[in-house]
């Protein structure tokens, strides 16, 4: 189970996506209007390292825009899934996006790695729980 709510309601919106199951607390910017998603370095790292534990359930939400985002291995995409709102990104787009001013294109979704102060700058990043091995960070 998965509960989720707005910080701020003004578009772009910035997300708070608290996972129940992995007690996890992520931030990322979706901009619907020009169909732009940022992702930290740390989003992209907690996305990355979950991939490799199989208790996550791998996903961030924008409850705003209804937008998921799930990290699968490569070969798992389905870009059929961006019609339910749903964006797979693979391992490997994901290590593209390591490098902070990288972009992926997803369909018609560009996906920018932007660095941490860009949304942790008037805040503290929340906490990432890996529910394998119980660790915070």
């Amino acid at each position: 189970m998965v509960l989720t709510f707005a910080v701020g309601v003004a578009k772009p919106c910035r997300v708070v996506a608290v996972s129940v199951a992995e007690a996890t607390l992520t931030r990322m910017k979706w901009n619907a209007d020009t169909r732009t998603l940022e992702l930290t370095a740390r989003n992209i790292a907690a996305l990355t390292q979950k991939l490799d534990d199989p208790l996550s359930a791998r996903t961030l939400i924008t409850p705003c825009q209804g937008l998921m985002v799930t990290a699968v291995e490569d070969g798992a995409a389905n870009p059929a899934l961006l019609a339910e709102n749903v964006l797979h990104l693979t391992r490997s787009q994901l290590g593209v996006l390591a490098t902070v001013g990288a972009t992926v294109t997803v369909a018609d979704v560009a996906v920018v790695a932007v660095p941490d102060e860009a949304h942790y700058s008037d805040r503290q990043s929340g906490e990432v729980y890996m529910p394998s091995s119980g660790e915070r960070w």
